[in-house]
């Protein structure tokens, strides 16, 4: 079977500047290997397989992360698609256009236009009231109407949004029923599948995105499956949704809008899963690449995860892992603003022509450029597969600090502070407003910049534990062995005053868990029990904040609604500093059900005892800020180190995907399953 012969398959992560392919099995991994990623995705992944027969390699199943979504969004690249929506409601979209506020991080300005232009938005007369039921009617004659609109506006891609259908969604049904009779070449999508919430902005703008990344999505999965067959592997390929949770390229090529945090997701799952194996349950993680750099929170062993998010200025409205993303990266540009100030990133170099280092025609300064020229990198990255030229990036550092009469190495050292500094503070806003205090987290540093860069943020913020996993470069590609398949289901709450009826509920949930196996079955996945795990969605009476709270399995009583309305009131205190415990109402809004298909994991194996003295590999002078200057240390090679080794800083410690810094006053050790463990005393 597909999903439990780990030793073919291979796990790929294409990202904005190095595609990530891995193989792991039992022993651990297999075969690893970083290459440049090209502009086209699949254009990557025929590389991938490339370098996979180079070395004898035909794997039979693909685990996938993919970025289409995403950079279609960020890009405001979206195929043309119409919208039917209920009379009075035309201007949805604009009238709830997001603001861009002050602090955002976000990396993409907002878009231009809402995703479906007023000119594509036709109203129909069809109503229902708040409880769903059916006020006017809608008729054939209309529907036939709508069909002439479609063809005058050539539009073949129609998403359907009518006010109240998450109470009743069989107006909508029939108006695709009828639609498609009329026209078998339209593509309908209903807002009553993709988010059945009583959110009428947020339903209609996921259904929407969903309906323009449809055929972006079946396109590229159709190229990937040709891909595949080429090489030999003729299972479907399991994808990376944005929850942490694998699936067919059949369904998600039916949610393409769920894949928008398909990489960084992957990446959280193998932290979680590495860092509860090294005894860090609870962890502030951290990875940063060549482009951007994504941040999230592991609690008790898994990825936190939240219903609300945004990419690009658009609205996410559906199960993701919490992930804060900013475009810092080790790719990242140094530019110099309008009022002459200096800033890193958003833009990136990304793999090609990559920074100036690289030596393949890039012109601008990029914080890989300013590590390398403070010896904080070696001279070739990728076991030497990727020379470095210092001395250009010497040449353009200098050029790029005249501006402030600034030598190279001072510029560098102001680039990489900048980009420290933009780090830091994006890890402080997820930290305090998540109700976290920094200085008590434990941080963890993946990515191929995130080990370079993880002691100076974590004196930054006072954390004292560091901790680098085995092979912090290639986190994504292993996250996705370590993910389970997942479906997420939603509903919206009983209406009335009934709906914390403990014997309703337990039946809505019991429907809603039927529907789960039913679209589980049709995806041909393997006959492997299902779990399921329930969720509400509480708030206070005349109050628009939703926290979602996790429902034990079977049949639910009083006691234990009650026990979920005292965790929803702490809840609020801790992200919002206040409740109105015994002072408001709480009701539901949304019954949730998370489907789980269990794979078997990879095996995190011990590593060997370190038992000989510890032998350097080299020493350099290399540039420190705890000491303002360069320092003489020794340089270690990662794979040397076994369990039980220790290492006192300063000292370097280098492997084929990252590098990590172990700054002076820190010691780092290394335990049984070779993560990197740096210990610093706290700054307060």
């Amino acid at each position: 079977m597909l999903y439990t012969q780990m030793m073919t398959t291979v796990g790929i992560d294409i990202g904005g500047t190095f595609t990530d392919i891995l193989i792991h099995d039992a022993s651990g991994p297999v075969f690893h290997k970083k290459i440049p990623s090209a502009t086209d995705p699949v254009e990557s992944l025929r590389a991938a397989f490339s370098a996979l027969h180079t070395q004898h390699l035909r794997p039979s199943a693909l685990l996938y992360s993919t970025t289409i979504a995403t950079n279609a969004l960020l890009q405001h690249s979206l195929p043309r698609t119409g919208l039917l929506i209920t009379a009075g409601f035309r201007h949805i979209l604009e009238l709830n256009q997001p603001q861009q506020a002050g602090d955002d991080e976000s990396s993409a300005p907002l878009p231009s236009r809402p995703v479906v232009p007023l000119e594509d938005i036709h109203e129909v007369t069809e109503r229902l009231d708040a409880q769903g039921n059916v006020q006017i009617p809608i008729s054939a004659e209309e529907i036939r109407a709508i069909v002439a609109w479609c063809h005058a506006q050539n539009l073949k891609t129609i998403a359907v949004s009518l006010l109240h259908s998450a109470r009743n969604p069989e107006p909508e049904r029939q108006l695709r029923t009828i639609l498609l009779t009329e026209d078998p070449s339209l593509d309908v999508l209903l807002s009553s599948d993709v988010l059945p919430e009583q959110r009428e902005y947020e339903r209609t703008a996921a259904t929407c995105l969903n309906a323009a990344l449809q055929s972006l999505m079946g396109t590229h999965l159709n190229r990937v499956r040709h891909s595949m067959q080429e090489s030999g592997i003729h299972r479907p390929p399991l994808i990376m949704q944005s929850s942490g949770g694998l699936h067919s390229g059949a369904r998600v090529g039916q949610r393409p809008l769920a894949t928008v945090f398909s990489g960084p997701s992957a990446a959280a799952v193998a932290m979680a899963r590495v860092g509860t194996a090294s005894g860090f349950s609870d962890l502030v993680t951290f990875d940063m690449g060549g482009t951007s750099t994504d941040i999230t929170l592991v609690q008790a062993g898994q990825p936190v995860l939240t219903t609300h998010g945004q990419i690009g200025g658009y609205p996410l409205r559906t199960p993701m892992v919490d992930i804060t993303s900013i475009g810092a990266g080790g790719g990242s540009i140094a530019q110099v603003d309008p009022d002459t100030r200096w800033c890193v990133g958003p833009l990136s170099a990304g793999a090609d022509p990559g920074p100036v280092c690289y030596g393949r025609g890039g012109t601008e300064v990029t914080v890989t450029d300013a590590n390398l020229l403070l010896h904080r990198l070696p001279t070739s990255l990728l076991d030497g597969a990727l020379p470095l030229s210092r001395e250009a990036a010497e040449k353009a550092l200098f050029t790029f600090g005249q501006s402030r009469r600034k030598g190279a190495a001072e510029t560098a050292q102001d680039i990489v502070q900048l980009v420290n500094h933009t780090m830091c503070g994006a890890i402080r806003r997820v930290c305090t407003q998540r109700g976290l205090d920094p200085r008590e987290a434990t941080l963890m540093a993946v990515g191929g910049a995130g080990p370079l860069h993880a002691a100076d943020l974590a004196a930054l913020l006072g954390i004292s534990t560091v901790v680098v996993p085995a092979q912090p470069g290639f986190a994504a590609p292993f996250g996705l062995f370590c993910a389970d398949i997942r479906e997420d289901y939603a509903a919206p709450a009983p209406s009335d005053a009934a709906a914390l009826d403990p014997q309703r509920l337990t039946h809505f949930f019991t429907e809603l868990e039927h529907q789960a196996q039913t679209t589980l079955n049709q995806q041909h996945l393997p006959d492997i029990p299902r779990q399921f795990r329930r969720a509400v969605d509480f708030h206070y009476v005349d109050m628009s904040t939703h926290l979602t709270i996790d429902l034990p399995q079977g049949r639910l009583s009083g006691d234990i609604l009650h026990q979920a309305v005292t965790q929803f009131h702490r809840k609020h205190e801790r992200l919002y500093g206040f409740s109105f415990q015994d002072r408001k109402d709480v009701t539901l809004s949304t019954l949730r059900i998370t489907a789980i298909v269990t794979r078997p994991k990879p095996v995190l194996p011990p590593i060997a005892e370190q038992t000989d003295p510890i032998q350097p590999i080299d020493t350099r002078a290399v540039f420190f800020f705890e000491s303002r200057g360069f320092l003489t240390c020794p340089v270690y090679a990662r794979p040397h180190l076994g369990a039980g080794a220790a290492l006192t800083g300063p000292a370097v410690v280098e492997q084929y995907d990252t590098t990590t810094l172990i700054p002076p006053d820190c010691q780092a050790t290394v335990d049984r399953f070779g993560t990197l463990i740096l210990k610093r005393t706290p700054v307060r």
